[in-house]
């Protein structure tokens, strides 16, 4: 999906493919990569350590990526670990992490068990596409995770009571 020529820092790189577009920030980011057998899923690298020099056990460290990503709004990033970071004795310090749009990216990750230190860089997270609940931006509403659940409207959201009947002719506009 993503075509690393000739990309620079500051310079915009977009997969004609793709709808995300990906802005390398920092000498030495990585563009991110497909994951074998999952197309819609793609590989990021750790770039460096932001403010230790080492990881602790039972202790959250931040990395930076050296990348912002930008998106559409009906679409949501999450971040997860690859098994070999899970391995290694980290995870994603909230199990699961949702990425900002156009903002530096950095991942914060917790140590759960005794070991080495991952050695930098490394590629150990995933960045996961999801579509969004088109219904709810048409309305002006924003999504917070817990809402977001399929690309259908369901009703155990917790919506105000204005906004949880849509008419057909709204329904049929999105579409």
């Amino acid at each position: 999906m993503y075509k690393p020529s000739n990309s620079t820092i500051g310079k915009k790189t977009l997969s004609p493919s793709s709808i995300l577009q990906v802005i390398l920030t920092k000498g030495g980011a990585k563009l991110p990569k497909n994951v074998p057998n999952f197309p819609q899923v793609h590989s990021l690298v750790l770039l460096k350590r932001k403010g230790v020099e080492e990881d602790e056990v039972g202790k959250v460290t931040t990395f930076e990526l050296g990348i912002s990503i930008s998106v559409p709004t009906h679409i949501f990033l999450q971040i997860i670990a690859s098994p070999s970071l899970i391995s290694h004795g980290y995870m994603v310090a909230s199990g699961i992490m949702l990425v900002p749009s156009r903002k530096p990216l950095t991942v914060q990750l917790f140590k759960f068990r005794e070991g080495p230190d991952l050695e930098l860089p490394y590629e150990g997270v995933y960045l996961v596409p999801h579509k969004s609940n088109p219904l709810l931006y048409k309305r002006g509403l924003q999504q917070t995770p817990s809402m977001i659940k399929t690309n259908e409207f369901t009703p155990e959201f917790n919506l105000p009571s204005s906004h949880t009947k849509f008419d057909q002719e709204e329904i049929n506009t999105l579409s």
